[in-house]
């Protein structure tokens, strides 16, 4: 059992496949983000029995005790793939390399490390890699892709990611495909091929400085709508030719068009507040290559 004895200022990593990030330390408190498997963490506040306040990269809320190791972090040297799939299942092996018939579900974005022994020539077969508390599996590559430090994938990978979403039910909070929220899918979309960005819609907004003039939208142009610059309630996906991907409130992951004659068009009644790129042209034009 993890001992938070230690109070704040302890640094750990999420230790379950996905965890809840809640506004206050119960269950029923508003669900405010997801966290995934290996996200590193410090702690802000362990006063609670059963939960604790945490700092995630890109986040602040509470988690349960339960969904914390403390004291470990990734090995910044080790190789790592990143889950491209909206989800694939885990072989998990013994120490005598027996699958234990306990499968392991791992979500879009969740980074795993390469086990030292991986083949990962081509990536064929199955790859082996190395959970946080130690233990290999097996994954399979077809929902996998290897993460390189110095590249991140074009905008039509970026579209391919966001598309297999679509139907997935909408989640205030949600980032997986069990539940999705606007901004959740832009960032998964983006995270899968070497793009960081925040997790809400106004901090996306707020810190991505390539503005897009009028509605010249590109594909892989993120899109957003609110009462004003601090008020951002909803961000989509620009597929080019006047249609967006969104995660729409109260419905589910679809693709919409921007012009009002068509049937599916996209109305909305707040404010267009602009459009940010976030793969310039050329940028997009090389990664294709």
């Amino acid at each position: 059992m993890t001992d938070f004895a230690k109070g704040s200022g302890a640094v750990g990593i999420v230790y379950v496949s996905l965890a809840d990030v809640r506004a206050a330390p119960h269950t029923e408190a508003e669900l405010v983000n997801q966290v995934l498997l290996g996200t590193p963490l410090t702690v802000l506040d362990s006063a609670t029995p059963g939960w604790a306040r945490v700092r995630l990269p890109d986040y602040e809320g509470w988690l349960t005790t339960a969904a914390i190791s403390l004291g470990a972090l990734p090995d910044p040297t080790a190789r790592q793939i990143c889950v491209a799939a909206p989800s694939t299942t885990l072989t998990v092996l013994d120490a005598d390399d027996v699958p234990t018939g306990e499968p392991l579900t791992v979500y879009a974005g969740t980074q795993l490390t390469l086990a030292p022994d991986a083949a990962v020539n081509g990536m064929e077969g199955w790859v082996l890699v190395t959970l946080p508390n130690g233990a290999d599996a097996l994954a399979d590559p077809a929902a996998l892709t290897l993460v390189e430090p110095d590249y991140c994938g074009s905008a039509a990978a970026v579209i391919a990611t966001a598309q297999a979403f679509l139907g997935v039910p909408y989640l205030w909070g949600g980032l997986t495909e069990r539940g999705i929220d606007c901004s959740g899918l832009t960032q998964i979309a983006y995270r899968v091929h070497g793009y960081t960005l925040p997790r809400d819609a106004d901090q996306q907004l707020q810190s991505l400085t390539t503005s897009v003039e009028g509605n010249t939208w590109q594909p892989g142009d993120l899109i957003f709508y609110g009462h004003q610059p601090d008020q951002v309630i909803h961000v989509m996906l620009a597929l080019g030719d006047g249609r967006v991907v969104h995660a729409k409130g109260g419905a589910q992951v679809q693709v919409q068009s921007m012009d009002p004659a068509q049937p599916d068009y996209h109305a909305r009644s707040d404010e267009y507040l602009g459009a940010r790129r976030v793969i310039t042209v050329s940028e997009g034009a090389a990664r294709e290559q």
